[in-house]
């Protein structure tokens, strides 16, 4: 019999079981007056369970790309807006064409298969692509809770000697320099390379952030795609909160570059636009631009960043030191570059074998 009795509360109550979950009732809808007797529920319970049933119709019926928007809409109240931009991109252009057209209830966890194999074929991006795909699956779970998310994986088989990344050394980069003409562009290359800052953090840089000698990183910008404006927000992590001292390759600019407006790369745009600072896609304009004419290997923005760790861990900074200055974890540097860290085994061997041979004279 679905109708209980609560001890505490000294009312009745409905709980009905319904596609495995169990659904309560204190009150017939409309009303705030409780059960008071049993018979009122006993009467009422016919009408809550086929509330309940035309609920889980309406659920079957649900389609994945109405699912889609609320699952963007639910990562959204979850996620800075810096990440969530490119988690929606990534869901928009790579995970959602899998479910394009098919009703939640009709996604199987065979179809999850081909969907997890497919995601494994590509060579960019999948890592991220099953990330967001198997939390897609788990929104997808509250309706149909026959699938398994744990169907969407990637091999764990990464190598960082396998990272397929351009490094420039400093004479490269002074090569690029030489071929830049523009002022505020060769501030712009020489943030990026010394201070291995990411591209939002460069484009959130303010006149006011150079205090005295020391250089404030305090907040991002977030692309959003043309027309669709700019999100300023803090930095990717906590560790990206940072304080600079400024170096002398940075000092001559803050005196000789004219202020055109509060911040340091403001945008151009003669269209209307909402933007406030240069776009992410006017810097890698720039930057491929200075790349063809000094005729170096082709390189992405975020390649001065790596290009910053590599140099500096070449010349014998610990990745403590180097983990600090570019705003990353220690872990995180630790597992992208160690492969440029030092071997020392030599010198611990050297270190036993003298040991050694201290001991036995």
């Amino acid at each position: 019999m679905p109708v209980f009795y609560h001890k505490t509360k000294k009312k009745w109550f409905i709980r009905e079981i319904v596609g495995g979950k169990a659904f309560y009732c204190y009150r017939p809808e409309g009303s705030r007056e409780a059960f008071s007797k049993k018979k009122d529920a006993l009467a009422y319970e016919p009408v809550f369970l086929a509330t309940l049933t035309s609920a889980e119709d309406k659920k079957s019926g649900l389609t994945c790309d109405g699912a889609g928007e609320l699952f963007l809409r639910d990562a959204a109240t979850r996620l800075k807006p810096s990440t969530f931009y490119g988690y929606e991109g990534v869901f928009n252009m790579y995970v959602l064409p899998f479910f394009k057209g098919m009703a939640v209830m009709e996604v199987t966890n065979a179809y999850l298969d081909t969907v997890n194999a497919a995601i494994n074929k590509r060579k960019k991006n999948r890592y991220q692509q099953a990330s967001v795909c198997r939390s897609f699956v788990r929104f997808l779970r509250k309706t149909n809770r026959d699938l398994d998310p744990e169907s969407i994986r990637t091999p764990k088989n990464y190598n960082p000697d396998d990272r397929n990344y351009v490094i420039y050394t400093q004479a490269q980069f002074k090569k690029m320099l030489a071929v830049c003409e523009c002022e505020e562009d060769r501030f712009m290359l020489t943030l990026l390379f010394y201070y291995g800052l990411r591209c939002g953090e460069l484009l959130g840089i303010k006149w006011s952030d150079f205090d005295g000698n020391v250089l404030h990183i305090k907040r991002s910008v977030s692309r959003h795609g043309w027309g669709k404006g700019q999100t300023i927000t803090t930095p990717k992590t906590k560790n990206s909160i940072r304080d600079y001292p400024i170096i002398e390759a940075v000092k001559p600019f803050l005196t000789s570059l004219p202020r055109k407006g509060e911040y340091c790369f403001p945008c151009r745009s003669r269209l209307k636009t909402e933007a406030v600072t240069m776009g992410h896609s006017e810097v890698r304009r720039r930057v491929e631009k200075y790349i063809a004419k000094a005729g170096l290997p082709h390189m992405k923005v975020h390649g001065f960043r790596h290009s910053c760790v590599s140099w500096l861990l070449s010349k014998g900074m610990s990745y403590r030191t180097v983990a600090r200055w570019v705003g990353d974890t220690e872990s995180v540097v630790l597992e992208t570059y160690s492969h440029l860290i030092p071997d020392e085994k030599n010198e611990i061997a050297n270190f036993l074998d003298d040991t050694f041979n201290d001991d036995n004279e």
